[in-house]
């Protein structure tokens, strides 16, 4: 008897079991979600990032505030301090203005109850020279506290003690002037 013939056989159809498919999409929500996640944590770390800056850049802000205070008050206290008074040219009734000047540790001006500015407007300290003929020398400028009080340190004054006869307070556009713009508010010899 001839062998049996060998019945051709349908193709097998690759199927992938339920379990396949399952843990396939339970991989994908995964990744979206791992996706989702890290997102969102980069966002907040950049959030954490930017808040540490500004909590870094205000802390250091506050560490020269207090460097300027116990300058400034070394200043105030040291009897080698030349005390200057500044009185009042325009508003007779407005309060005066004191400055401190030590030779080496540098100038406070100071000032309480000073009346309101003008809006886009500054207080600026000049060093008048000794000669009548000099230029003013512009010392800084800033613009009082709400409550009229301002504290001004100036480290390194642009003159020497000895080359000033007097100090002058005007009011200038805010960022200063080169020169002033306006007769001085406030005016006190050195001597």
């Amino acid at each position: 008897m001839p062998p049996p013939r060998e019945q051709p056989q349908a193709p097998r159809q690759h199927r992938l079991p339920f379990w396949l498919w399952t843990g396939v999409a339970a991989l994908a929500v995964l990744s979206l979600y791992l996706g989702w996640q890290a997102q969102r944590l980069h966002h907040d770390l950049a959030q954490i990032q930017t808040q540490s800056a500004a909590v870094q850049q205000e802390r250091a802000e506050l560490a020269k505030e207090l460097a300027d205070a116990r300058q400034s008050a070394a200043i105030l206290n040291d009897p080698a301090s030349l005390q200057i008074s500044l009185w009042p040219q325009q508003q007779k009734d407005a309060p005066p203005l004191r400055a401190y000047w030590h030779p080496r540790l540098g100038l406070v001006v100071a000032g309480a109850h000073v009346p309101a500015l003008a809006p886009g407007h500054t207080l600026q300290v000049w060093l008048l020279g000794q000669a009548p003929d000099q230029r003013p020398i512009s010392a800084g400028f800033l613009r009082p506290q709400l409550d009229g009080k301002f504290v001004l340190l100036l480290a390194t004054p642009p003159g020497s003690r000895a080359g000033t006869r007097a100090l002058a307070v005007t009011e200038e556009p805010a960022g200063g002037s080169p020169q002033p713009t306006s007769p001085p508010r406030w005016a006190g010899p050195l001597g």
